[in-house]
């Protein structure tokens, strides 16, 4: 990328960098060679969050040092929010060159009104892959657990290919596999009640926004900048533990209608308030341009 653009690095006002394209910038700021500032965006740091397993541990090293490198090298570095603003202070950026904005839901995603749960059935779901760091595994476990107990009053949708060693054969239990119709996916989730994000690390999840514009409750653990998406509509977990989950799923089905209700209400209300891509967008070009002005 920096080869492709570096014979007109004098018109430039900001250089704004997604993922890990920023080391060469960052290099040609410091030996004077750009002028503008280079702001970073790493999305969510998952590197320093949670490890499922060792293996995971083990390849992180690498993606840790050059996460410092580019963000401490930056101007200033794009955050969601939440833990990954812990992070960045964690690893020595000032608080000022941070700067916090979310992602944001396309307007299509919203629903005029969130579906009432039914007063005998609460409907949960899951979206996404069965990749390690999501917890599938102990999303599975608190399910068999939960049926074990004899709780009745649930079904539980999952939308996204599920490994077959995962899955929990039970009647309510129903595996959609790889949904690739978005209006497919709109359906599931306006026909449930909670959406769980049981994930080890996450950056601010796509996944939650999609759930609350279509007047889900969450239930999700505490990574990444979930917090600012989940407060009081939903439940927040500190680990992705079975146990967990299970209390969490038992207290969703307990409650009582209009407090659901008011769970899902306050979601879709999130979403429409804060969340919009209009909304998030005015957010960042005001912090680009406000930093790309103090770096001229």
């Amino acid at each position: 990328v920096y080869e492709h653009v570096k014979a007109q690095l004098d018109g430039f006002d900001l250089v704004y960098c997604q993922g890990f394209t920023g080391w060469a910038f960052i290099r040609a700021r410091r030996c004077g060679e750009l002028r503008a500032p280079v702001l970073s965006n790493l999305h969510g740091y998952e590197m320093f969050q949670l490890a499922p397993s060792f293996r995971t541990r083990l390849f992180r090293g690498p993606m840790r040092r050059l996460a410092r490198r580019i963000s401490l090298g930056s101007d200033a570095v794009f955050s969601f929010g939440g833990r990954i603003t812990e992070i960045l202070l964690g690893m020595g950026m000032r608080r000022e060159n941070i700067l916090e904005c979310p992602i944001g839901i396309e307007a299509s995603w919203l629903v005029d009104a969130a579906v009432a749960p039914k007063p005998t059935e609460r409907v949960f779901v899951f979206l996404g892959r069965d990749e390690r760091r999501k917890g599938v595994k102990e999303l599975s476990l608190a399910l068999r657990s939960l049926i074990h107990d004899g709780n009745t009053g649930f079904k539980f949708h999952f939308i996204g290919p599920i490994d077959e060693d995962n899955k929990v054969v039970d009647e309510r239990i129903v595996y959609h596999g790889a949904v690739h119709s978005e209006e497919r996916v709109k359906t599931l989730l306006r026909a449930s009640d909670v959406l769980l994000c049981t994930s080890y690390a996450e950056g601010m999840p796509t996944v939650i926004m999609e759930a609350m514009a279509s007047g889900l409750a969450i239930i999700a653990t505490d990574v990444g900048a979930i917090s600012q998406q989940v407060t009081d509509n939903g439940w927040l977990l500190a680990k992705p533990e079975p146990s967990a989950i299970k209390a969490a799923m038992e207290e969703a089905i307990r409650l009582p209608v209009e407090e659901l209700s008011n769970m899902k209400r306050r979601s879709l209300e999130k979403a429409r308030d804060q969340f919009t891509w209009e909304l998030v967008i005015d957010r960042k070009v005001e912090l680009m341009s406000r930093y790309g002005q103090v770096g001229r």
